[in-house]
């Protein structure tokens, strides 16, 4: 029968216990963020008490990292802006004509729009272009959360960039002081994120 695993090294304020006998030695450690923008980890103390708890040894990690962390998602936000109008446009285009072309493919465009056949026949990804595409933007503006306190508008136009992307509508998100697209996809989404999480205020 194995012996149990040696919990001999600990990782003080974020409370981590693990063993680094055997595995490839990594350790994943949790860090609460506090608020949007930049989280650094800063200084942890790396100690044991290992065998007997009698005495202890440590040691100060400075960690050179610092993770992007996006705004609060509203819950129950409102429907999307002329969502309605939009979406009834890409299903009556869909439903009547065919698409219009084969073009390139680019990281921001969904995968279900890549023509696999085609495809493969040309030896690079080719996607099909729709003309329902080069429809109506929902546009997510920062003067339509006017009604709401500041973080709550963040979160709300957060919402909508998820929500548009679920939808999969084209969207462009004006900030005061920025314009991000239009476009749609996890490079646009994730532009449109950051930059809500970098707005005055946030963690730097």
């Amino acid at each position: 029968m194995p012996a149990r695993p040696c919990r001999s090294i600990c990782l003080a304020d974020v409370e981590t216990v693990f063993d680094i006998a055997g595995g490839d030695g990594r350790v994943r450690v949790g860090v609460p963020a506090g608020s949007r923008g930049w989280c650094r980890v800063g200084r942890l103390r790396l100690y044991s008490e290992y065998p007997f708890g009698l005495f202890q040894v440590w040691s100060w990690l400075n960690p050179e990292f610092a993770a992007l962390v996006y705004p609060r998602i509203e819950i129950g936000a409102p429907p999307l802006p002329h969502a309605d109008d939009a979406a009834a446009e890409v299903a009556t285009k869909r439903s009547g004509e065919e698409f219009s072309m084969l073009r390139d493919y680019h990281p921001s465009d969904p995968r279900r729009s890549i023509a696999w056949k085609a495809s493969a026949r040309h030896d690079t990804l080719l996607v099909k272009e729709f003309e329902q595409r080069r429809g109506q933007d929902v546009a997510l503006e920062w003067a339509a959360t006017a009604a709401l306190v500041y973080e709550a508008r963040i979160a709300r136009l957060a919402a909508w960039v998820l929500a548009a992307e679920a939808a999969q509508l084209r969207y462009v998100l004006r900030l005061p002081d920025e314009t991000v697209g239009p476009g749609i996809g996890p490079d646009h989404r994730h532009a449109c994120l950051r930059a809500l999480a970098l707005l005055p205020g946030a963690a730097t």
